[in-house]
């Protein structure tokens, strides 16, 4: 008996549908899965027919299945849980409807009589009901009963796949064996002899001139494969932008070249063979499932051939060194054969009734050339990189990495089992291990490649190239990038799962069930999920934030500047725009997911929970920071002072406030710190600020002189204001001194200390123009407001 995951096509077609099944989780349920027939009648002729098909194959079970019975019933099991799903959900919104008009209608009044026309209306609203009722029942009754019989059809071909592993043969060994397949060997080998003489023949019937057409074609595809590598060099080392795509794009573009065109070849073949339509129909499958075997071959060959690349290292998508990989470049082809081989071994002993003994030699002998190719290969792969990896100094072989070692040690051990496993006489069990082991060679090779083509295509044409200053567009697209990569590399690893557990029973018509399942909804507590409600919640979301975003800007750039409001007062506005916009459409979202203000009191319980323990601080600051923007007590460009910390306000979130200092470092202060501190707001009135320069001179001095040129001075200075003008006071006699206190103001504290600075160069330059010399050294005051001195110079 062959086992069920040898069957001819079943992996190309669970390679097909598992490419399906992210489609499936996206499109909901698919289109056999509708009823056919919505009306009532249609609805009760549906769910009969299902009763009567689940009844037939619950009886089939007790009466030993084959593998392909089996395979057959699990799909349409899970087929018609699906349909009793759909039948659910078209019965459900009607029987609402139905009760909707009885209550409507209300109960019959007590002691009148209803008029005709209302009567005969409840009578058939009635009697749909009870129609309606009994057939969501029973639709619901089929899909639980379907799911049961679905989990025992699954049960069982884990059954019978653990009783065909643990089945044991005689061995090559023995004697016995030897003689039963000599006993065997001549029947098998007239029907093979049949085969090639039915083939022969019909070859034969074909014309010359179609032949030579034949040939004439397979030259064609052959030179134009040559031609089609060589102009794919050309146009993704020119066409193709610069980087890592220019390698994952051709080393596609290869691989799809290396199925069609072995496909191609066998295609025309099989035509030549079939011209007359002599062959019988199992030849004639055989031979069209060979055109997909052949492809399939192609593949394997294709994609070692791109990984490897052993004349092109520049184009090598693996990372080996040279010597690996040329040592290793005949073993795609090498594995593309055996391929083919393999399948002929596991697909002719079905086709042409050949007898155990043979087919147990043909498969063991095919998987034992398998698993040694494979062996081979990991021993020469590990000895050309002990000899291409050694240490200069020490002349040792350079260490693996750990997964790599671990990786080489599971396949040793694998191939190792599989192989005694066919000499002892587990031939099933040995020849699906090795087999295996090609697969997922096959399977991850195939995901690696897509891998690096969704990676490299993202990051190329979204991200684009690294710009010398990142730039917050480079960002986003980068971001973007990177999540939009991750998301369809997770994709690609699932089909890859789906793929590998295929022959263990899992087949890829379950896992689309489940995805189709899933797709209807997750209930969680009194909350259905659901992924069409997940999608559109994200795109509320993103829209939202993002038109949130657009009218910020806008109303910050465009509409704000044209008021009267102050810069700091336009920045609050915004600020508080983007807080309230975000929350708006934090409603919006949780109104697409389904999640009214009623379903998220849990989540309300919970965070108040956390706000008790540890997010008091948080929500203090966000609380802070609100009332900031409110009252504004302090704005963004406001020079403030808070304790020890003294700067520019650059910024207010909504946590914490960034404050720039005098040596360029910012300090991040917490919001609460503005409201339940002393704090020193020094431009908040917009408050003049106050030059003020005491000059003591000797005795003997004009003090009319000293005023005017120091008045002098200030009137020549743009920044000093002309109201208050700028006075000089004499304070008195101190110490055989004249006393002179000079006064200007400023428009703005900041400038105070830069014309200060001014005044004081050219005091003293005019004083020693004149010859005046002062008698000690001069005392200078800034203050921002009256009896308020501030030290050190402006913020920028």
């Amino acid at each position: 008996m062959i086992p069920f995951f040898h069957r001819p096509g079943r992996r190309l077609r669970a390679g097909l549908l598992a490419c399906l099944l992210a489609l499936s989780a996206i499109a909901g349920p698919c289109a056999w899965a509708q009823p056919s027939n919505d009306s009532p009648a249609g609805i009760e002729t549906q769910l009969t027919q299902m009763r009567t098909r689940l009844d037939g194959i619950l009886k089939g079970l007790d009466n030993h299945p084959t593998d392909e019975s089996l395979d057959h019933w699990g799909n349409e099991v899970l087929r018609l849980q699906s349909k009793a799903d759909s039948l659910a959900a078209v019965l459900t919104p009607r029987l609402a409807d139905i009760t909707a008009r009885l209550n409507q209608l209300g109960p019959v009044p007590t002691g009148a009589r209803e008029p005709p026309d209302v009567a005969d209306q409840r009578k058939q609203l009635v009697k749909s009901n009870s129609t309606l009722d009994s057939q969501l029942k029973l639709a619901k009754l089929l899909s639980v009963e379907a799911s049961q019989l679905a989990d025992r059809v699954s049960t069982e071909r884990r059954m019978q796949f653990q009783a065909q592993m643990g089945e044991r043969h005689r061995t090559f060994f023995s004697s016995r064996y030897h003689a039963e397949l000599r006993r065997d060997f001549p029947n098998d080998l007239q029907r093979f002899e049949e085969l090639g003489g039915e083939l022969a023949s019909s070859a034969r019937q074909t014309p010359g001139s179609v032949w030579l057409l034949i040939v004439a074609g397979i030259i064609a595809v052959l030179a134009a494969n040559f031609f089609i590598r060589r102009m794919l060099l050309h146009v993704t080392a020119t066409r193709v932008p610069s980087g890592r795509l220019r390698r994952s794009v051709f080393a596609v573009a290869v691989v799809i070249v290396a199925i069609v065109t072995p496909g191609l070849i066998a295609k025309l073949l099989i035509l030549g063979l079939n011209w007359t339509n002599t062959l019988s129909d199992n030849t004639d499958g055989l031979m069209n499932s060979l055109v997909g075997i052949v492809g399939l071959a192609g593949y394997i060959g294709g994609l070692g051939n791109v990984l490897l690349s052993p004349k092109r290292p520049s184009w090598r998508l693996l990372p080996l060194p040279d010597e690996v990989a040329r040592g290793l470049r005949w073993l795609p082809g090498t594995l593309a054969v055996l391929a083919v081989i393999v399948w002929l071994a596991l697909d002719l002993p079905s086709i042409l009734d050949i007898s155990v003994n043979t087919t147990i030699a043909m498969t063991s002998l095919a998987a034992l050339a398998q698993g040694i190719t494979l062996a081979w290969s990991l021993m020469l792969g590990e000895r050309l990189r002990r000899k291409s990896q050694r240490d200069p100094e020490t002349g040792q072989a350079l260490h693996r990495p750990f997964w790599i070692a671990t990786l080489s040690t599971l396949s040793w051990m694998a191939l190792i089992v599989g192989i005694i496993g066919v000499l002892i006489g587990y031939a099933t069990l040995g020849t699906f291990i090795i087999t295996q082991g090609l697969w997922l060679l096959i399977v991850v090779a195939s995901a690696y490649l897509l891998s690096l083509l969704v990676d490299d295509g993202f990051l190329t044409l979204l991200a684009g190239s690294k710009p010398d200053h990142l730039t917050p567009q480079f960002r986003l697209r980068h971001q973007t990038a990177v999540l939009l990569s991750g998301a369809t590399r997770v994709v690609v690893v699932l089909v890859a799962i789906v793929l590998l557990i295929n022959p263990f029973g899992g087949g890829p018509a379950e896992i689309m069930h489940s995805a189709e399942q899933l797709g209807k909804g997750l209930q969680i507590g009194q909350v259905l999920i659901q992924p069409s409600s997940l999608g559109q919640g994200l795109v509320v979301l993103v829209l939202g934030i993002l038109c949130v975003r657009v009218l910020k800007r806008w109303l910050k750039e465009t509409y704000l500047p044209s008021t009267t409001m102050d810069a700091g007062m336009r920045t609050s506005t915004a600020t508080l725009f983007g807080y309230a916009g975000v929350l708006f459409v934090a409603g919006l979202t949780l109104s697409a997911l389904g999640l009214g203000l009623d379903r998220v009191a849990w989540i309300a319980s919970a965070l108040s929970v956390g706000i008790g323990f540890g997010l008091q601080a948080v929500v203090q600051n966000f609380v802070s920071g609100l009332i900031l923007l409110a009252e504004r007590p302090v704005k963004v460009g406001d020079w403030v002072s808070l304790g020890t910390v003294e700067g520019d306000i650059q910024r207010i979130n909504v946590r914490a406030t960034e404050i720039l200092m005098q040596d360029k470092s910012t300090v991040i202060v917490p919001n609460s710190e503005f409201i339940t501190k002393t704090l020193r707001n020094v431009t908040h009135s917009r408050s003049m600020g106050r030059v003020q320069i005491k000059l003591p001179m000797p005795l003997n001095t004009d003090a009319d002189k000293i005023r005017d040129l120091v008045t002098a001075v200030f009137v020549e200075q743009e920044e000093v204001l002309e109201t208050p003008a700028a006075t000089v006071y004499l304070d008195g006699i101190e110490n055989d001194r004249l006393m002179f206190n000079a006064i200007a103001y400023v428009e703005s504290p900041r400038l105070a200390y830069t014309v200060r600075s001014r005044v004081i160069y050219e005091v003293l330059s005019r004083l020693a123009q004149e010859g005046l010399q002062i008698s000690a050294s001069s005392t200078v005051v800034l203050q921002g407001n009256a009896g308020m001195p501030l030290a050190g110079p402006p913020q920028p």
